[in-house]
């Protein structure tokens, strides 16, 4: 996989959550006066958009899209699960749950959220890779602390390096254009690599 591919990856080729959100937004979810155009909203901002109006079919129709454009389609989705999120978990070949070691709370979100999208059927477990957030020595939790809580290994854990994410936040440019040797970089791709290998062993069984 050329490198070129993996740093579009890491840089998220597509967002889907924003692309639902934006065009929620010039959609404006409700019926337009007669002849105003989509996203016209006459000056004014856009009204908000409920998640239920963000039904499955009009995701699937996105998703679909994306999937005629991009090689890889990148869901950023909330913690809030709704009919649609579920929906696009569903259709991703891979899953990366994200917790930390630093919070009790979040260790035990993180397990309610793999029993419902695992045990409901909407993930398979293999599909699943559990990730940690911003490690530190000075976390409160092990490892094998959340892994007990959650019955799942760790694949990834991605160290805490506030100062290089903040700065390449406040320049607009991901820090693994440019600090691509920091140890935070080297972390998201390896990350990447899970992704794009596991797109390449899927098309080579589709071509066998």
């Amino acid at each position: 996989m050329g490198r070129d591919v993996k740093i579009g990856l890491v840089c998220g080729l597509v967002l889907l959550t924003l692309l639902i959100g934006y065009v929620a937004m010039i959609g404006g979810g409700s019926k337009k006066p007669e002849g105003e155009e989509p996203g016209d909203g006459g000056g004014l901002p856009p009204a908000p958009v409920g998640l239920d109006q963000l039904t499955v079919p009009y995701i699937a129709a996105l998703l679909g899209i994306l999937r005629r454009n991009y090689r890889f389609t990148i869901c950023d989705l909330p913690s809030t699960l709704w009919s649609g999120s579920l929906y696009v978990l569903s259709r991703c070949q891979e899953v990366l749950v994200v917790s930390n070691l630093f919070e009790l709370t979040t260790i035990r979100d993180t397990n309610s959220l793999l029993r419902i999208i695992v045990d409901g059927g909407y993930v398979s477990e293999s599909n699943v890779r559990l990730v940690v957030n911003r490690s530190s020595p000075k976390d409160r939790f092990t490892v094998t602390d959340l892994e007990e809580a959650t019955g799942m290994s760790v694949r990834f854990t991605l160290r805490n390096d506030t100062e290089t994410v903040i700065a390449a936040a406040n320049r607009g440019e991901p820090f693994i254009l440019d600090q691509s040797r920091a140890p935070i970089s080297q972390d998201i791709a390896g990350i990447a690599d899970l992704i794009t290998e596991s797109a390449e062993e899927a098309a080579e069984e589709r071509a066998a």
